[in-house]
């Protein structure tokens, strides 16, 4: 799907005010200020077409969490979310029976919980039945207009551009609260995540994105100059994180990468190889990675068996799973989609494991049904490719092991980004006989 040029340049115009007006408002610490930004984000939002809604939501991620009038209030990324699924509703009132059906099932489980368990409806619980039936509708109506090469490029910079701010401003009086420097001082080690509370969040963002490029680069074959340096950057900004994860799944990525060009298109396997070898010869030589290897080796150099290795979540999936197995009535039905932690001391790190927790085996089951729903919905044409769809899959989702991402806007996004990028993938074999 094709763009003009001119629609795109307007895009551009109004998501760079965007981020100016909010990063100048959030540094003023003016309350009438940030409303004003607040509003304008919402307006751009409310105002994009169907061909630059989903990239506007992409780039869009990465700012959310200082989308806020202050610190600990509700992001107007989430809200905005709502009002365009209104704003589409409005324009084509129908909903598909098979989601509607799956999602009616899920409240019934986690209603039924909640009861048992003497739980409270939170905000945070209506907000996840809206958006279960929300994302499915409103990229039906989008979903041959959606162009994945301006989604990926539209994120990566979101990201870039969302990590430069926090460097560059990030010390302001104001600003300092929303973004994190985590200090492990026993350590010696500094971990810079952008706008985010862990650096892992945000590392997560970018091996997506990192996946999507590499996919991107994948399928053309002139025209990658922009990707490429779009790649570079976002491995910079992930390592800076210092997050063990990141550096983990961006190689297992870039080596599945590796591989589906040795079957799939070989020539461009032996530039790319030559490529990622000349990058990481001149940034080592540079000494520009110094400080970063050696604080990663310290970070590496702590563990000690596979608890210390994953900071302590290998013992709490175990104590999750331990509390399921001992409690029948939570395994079937689950914790009814809480923040209370019950039974547990935190946490689970962990998106599968959590999702059991929360909703259970039947809660899982009508999950998995809403997936099945979702993806048949967007009647997007899908081929068997292998080692490609392995490695979008698992830049999408290889970060949640160590991650719970019930409670966050990026379930949705990734899912949805994961349906588009799936059938971009299958234009790539219709494009290339020959793989």
């Amino acid at each position: 799907m094709r763009i003009e040029k001119k629609n795109i340049t307007k895009t551009l115009i109004l998501i760079m005010f965007n981020v100016l007006l909010t990063t100048v408002a959030q540094m003023s610490g003016s309350l009438v200020f940030i409303a004003i930004a607040m509003l304008t984000y919402m307006f751009t939002m409310l105002i994009s077409d169907d061909e630059t809604v989903f990239p506007l939501i992409l780039f869009f991620l990465p700012w959310s969490p200082i989308l806020k009038l202050s610190p600990s209030s509700i992001s107007f990324y989430s809200v905005t979310t709502i009002l365009l699924f209104l704003k589409y509703f409005i324009r084509r009132p129908k909903f598909n029976v098979k989601i509607v059906f799956s999602v009616l099932g899920l409240f019934v489980i986690t209603l039924f919980s909640k009861m048992i368990h003497g739980y409270g409806i939170a905000p945070s619980y209506f907000m996840f039945l809206v958006m279960l039936v929300a994302f499915p509708f409103m990229f039906e109506i989008i979903r041959e207009k959606v162009n994945f090469e301006l989604c990926v490029q539209f994120f990566s910079v979101g990201i870039i551009l969302a990590t430069l701010v926090s460097l560059l401003y990030g010390s302001s009086p104001n600003m300092i609260q929303y973004v994190k420097v985590l200090q492990q001082e026993n350590l010696g080690v500094t971990r810079l995540c952008g706008f985010y509370a862990d650096p892992n969040f945000y590392s997560a963002q970018i091996v997506t994105a990192f996946g999507g490029l590499l996919l991107v680069i994948t399928k053309r074959r002139k025209k990658i100059l922009l990707e490429v340096v779009f790649a570079i950057l976002l491995v910079i900004c992930g390592l800076i994180s210092l997050s063990k994860s990141f550096l983990l799944c961006m190689l297992i990525v870039l080596a599945l990468w590796l591989l589906a060009l040795l079957r799939y298109r070989p020539s461009k396997m032996v530039g790319a190889g030559f490529v990622i070898a000349l990058v990481a010869v001149a940034l080592v030589a540079s000494g520009a990675l110094d400080d970063i290897i050696l604080q990663y080796m310290i970070r590496f150099g702590e563990a000690t068996d596979a608890s210390s290795l994953t900071t302590g979540r290998t013992d709490l999936g175990i104590e999750y799973i331990n509390f399921m197995v001992d409690h029948p009535m939570d395994f079937f039905f689950g914790q009814g989609y809480t923040s209370v932690f019950n039974g547990v001391r935190k946490g689970s790190h962990n998106t599968l494991i959590q999702a059991f927790y929360q909703l259970g085996l039947l809660g899982l089951v009508g999950l998995t049904s809403w997936l099945g729903a979702f993806k048949t919905k967007t009647k997007l044409k899908q081929k068997s490719n292998g080692l490609l769809s392995i490695v979008w899959l698992v830049a999408c989702f290889s970060m949640w092991v160590g991650l719970d991402m019930m409670f966050f806007d990026d379930l949705f996004v990734n899912i949805t980004l994961l349906v588009f990028g799936s059938h971009y993938i299958s234009k790539i074999f219709d494009s290339d006989a020959s793989v």
